[in-house]
């Protein structure tokens, strides 16, 4: 019974998206919020872009299907690493370091290990969620030192689904990248490393 079910749901999921065959595509927005946090810092830093090691099309979000994945695919409007590393420099701008376009103090950069969306299934609906995971370094230009390095994940869930298409993947995307993004921005530890770097140029 619980085999038919999920088979069910599954063909209700495929038979209503926007051809689970098909090539559609996701145009990702993001805006940064505001953060309580905020940072005086004289600090040049250079963000490159982002290196994406996941071993598929730059601007593959998901395949289609549900507990089958189908050859139809869900793509970015722009490569996921242009999409991420303009987002970093929005969030980093607004809460107030000083972004340069070359050179700098320090520099980060990073690779892009994970970008899914997928649909979980339920008894007559099913959930959708996102995950974003990031492997981020700061390096002191003048050393070559990595004075910082961590993995972050961003997680993003829309619930109560019956229909897979653009625009619920956009939602559920968008809201990992936020969830992404806070994060960066209230992480104590990159604070800390962009401080002690800035000292030191003193």
């Amino acid at each position: 019974m619980k085999a038919f079910r999920c088979f069910l749901l599954g063909s209700i999921f495929l038979l209503l998206s926007s051809c689970a065959f098909s090539t559609s595509t996701v145009k990702i927005d993001y805006v940064p919020q505001d953060y309580s946090v905020h940072v005086d810092s004289s600090n040049s830093i250079f963000v490159q872009k982002l290196n994406d090691v996941r071993g598929v099309e730059p601007t593959l979000l998901s395949y289609k299907g549900v507990q089958y994945k189908t050859s139809g695919k869900y793509v970015t409007d722009r490569e996921i690493s242009d999409i991420l590393t303009d987002a970093i420099k929005g969030v980093l701008t607004k809460i107030g370091y000083h972004l340069v376009e070359s050179g700098g103090n320090v520099t980060l950069k990073g690779d892009i290990l994970r970008v899914d969306t997928q649909v979980l299934m339920g008894f007559w609906s099913g959930d959708m969620e996102a995950t974003i995971q990031l492997s981020l370094k700061l390096v002191d230009n003048k050393s070559g030192a990595i004075i910082w390095d961590e993995v972050i994940c961003g997680n993003g869930k829309k619930t109560g689904l019956q229909v897979d298409r653009e625009g619920h993947r956009k939602e559920v995307t968008e809201k990992a990248l936020n969830d992404l993004m806070t994060k960066i921005a209230t992480s104590t530890s990159l604070r800390e490393a962009f401080a002690k770097s800035q000292l030191k140029m003193l």
